[in-house]
């Protein structure tokens, strides 16, 4: 059995520089069966920075659970500069699927976010460096 699939996802995105941005994805495409679920979701890439995630990708997505979900997935954009990376799934769902998205990334304005922290601190403290 084959059908559709569709995906939703808002988060938080930090980069190697401290670099922090909120993102929305986006996307649908087709799923072996059907499955329902809700979760936390964590993933790395070769991304240079949080604004490289921005953009059309295609994702791969296997997984499963009745109550306790979880699934693993995989993730390359369709422009450049090429991005490539992975992750996880953790949450609560029904059903068990293997799935092709094709999805858009939207990704808000960055803040450096280590610098902002110690620009915080300073204001309240007398930095030396």
């Amino acid at each position: 059995m084959f059908g559709l699939d569709g995906t939703l996802t808002f988060g938080v995105a930090l980069d190697g520089g401290g670099n922090l941005a909120g993102y929305a994805e986006y996307g649908a495409g087709a799923a072996t069966s059907p499955d329902l679920a809700i979760g936390v979701v964590g993933h790395a890439s070769n991304a240079a920075t949080v604004q490289d995630l921005a953009g059309p990708f295609v994702n791969v997505n296997s997984g499963g659970g009745w109550g306790p979900h979880a699934t693993g997935d995989g993730f390359t954009s369709t422009s450049s500069p090429i991005v490539k990376g992975g992750g996880f799934t953790v949450g609560t769902g029904a059903g068990a699927a293997s799935s092709v998205t094709y999805t858009n990334t939207v990704v808000t304005p960055s803040v450096n976010a280590v610098g902002s922290f110690l620009n915080w601190v300073c204001t309240w403290a007398i930095c030396g460096f």
